[in-house]
């Protein structure tokens, strides 16, 4: 009872008028007692909050009947307060110099999730969000995508401009998974593009994006080629609608490189067997030839130590043998 006759702060009024006047300045007002405070937080379903002096999200623990959350341009290194936000459906923490996706456990309804332009090294805290469906972590500094097992319904998934060097399987457990932006990150070689093949939903997948970069494997020769036969279940590829032509034309291009390749690697698995026994005829030539001019040499040594022997009186001993 003591704690709600306290008056509300100006941090948390400066919160809960931006939940019902987001077009006018705040009015502090020293009379609102916590009591009245929570009684009205209660009734705040939508907040935007950008370029306001919020240094945490500590006093969103009041807002209970939160649907959206936008909070942009702040200083919030942690995310704490939303423990009560069992409703929130929509979140966006940009530019707000986040570390660490911890804390969002209670959010067991939310369903979109940005945390874009930040400073997250890992995916992490997912765990419990099993109706989320699209994901933003583009403008961060993650290295490895890993932290999706439990979000099966997930469906968007933008993780643009991050340290990302490899997928491998990371994606397997999103099987609804129809969107992918992985662009401007460290992909450098083919091998993923298979591993992509196993998402029999992926429509879109940007690996080369006009506003973030590209990847490296993106300027290798027959990229465009490579992804389009092996995924024909894109629809679009690197913000390009795919058309039936151009995968057609890729089926082709794919079949005829198979085939010249695959005529490459004959042609150079014989020229390898070729060498092979060449060199092992030589082998056998040349140790014959050193064989038989080591018989001619142990011959010379026998007749030497034989005639030194008899110039000195002594019997010579058994010649030895090319075994020995």
């Amino acid at each position: 009872a003591t704690a709600l006759n306290r008056m509300a702060s100006a941090e948390s009024q400066l919160l809960l008028f931006w939940g019902f006047h987001p077009e006018v300045e705040v009015q502090y007002d020293a009379s609102l007692s916590e009591e009245n405070f929570a009684a009205r937080a209660r009734e705040v379903t939508r907040l935007h909050v950008f370029m306001h002096n919020v240094s945490d999200l500590a006093p969103l623990e009041d807002f209970s009947g939160l649907r959206e959350l936008v909070v942009t341009l702040q200083t919030i290194p942690r995310i704490a307060g939303l423990h009560n936000c069992h409703q929130l459906e929509r979140l966006l923490l940009t530019d707000v110099k986040l570390e660490s996706m911890v804390g969002l456990g209670s959010c067991v309804r939310l369903r979109q999730l940005d945390l874009s332009r930040n400073r997250l090294k890992r995916i992490e805290g997912l765990g419990s969000l099993a109706q989320l469906e699209t994901l933003w972590l583009n403008e961060n500094q993650i290295r490895h995508i890993e932290g999706l097992s439990a979000n099966r319904r997930l469906r968007r998934l933008w993780i643009a401009r991050n340290e990302i060097e490899a997928i491998g399987e990371s994606l397997d457990a999103s099987p609804q998974l129809r969107e992918l932006n992985i662009a401007a990150n460290r992909l450098g070689t083919f091998r993923d593009i298979p591993n992509l093949a196993r998402l029999r939903c992926l429509r879109s997948l940007t690996t080369a994006d006009p506003h973030y970069g590209a990847n490296p494997v993106c300027a290798l020769y027959n990229f465009t080629t490579y992804c389009l036969f092996h995924l024909p279940q894109l629809g679009a590829l690197d913000r390009t609608p795919v058309l039936d032509s151009a995968r057609a034309l890729a089926e082709a291009t794919y079949g005829k490189k198979r085939m010249y390749y695959s005529m490459r690697i004959k042609a150079a698995q014989r020229l390898l067997a070729n060498a092979t026994d060449c060199a092992l005829a030589a082998r056998r030539q040349r140790g014959a030839q050193l064989e038989l001019g080591l018989n001619v040499l142990l011959r010379q040594r026998a007749d030497c130590a034989q005639e030194l022997g008899e110039r000195a009186g002594t019997a010579p001993p058994p010649p030895p043998t090319v075994g020995e």
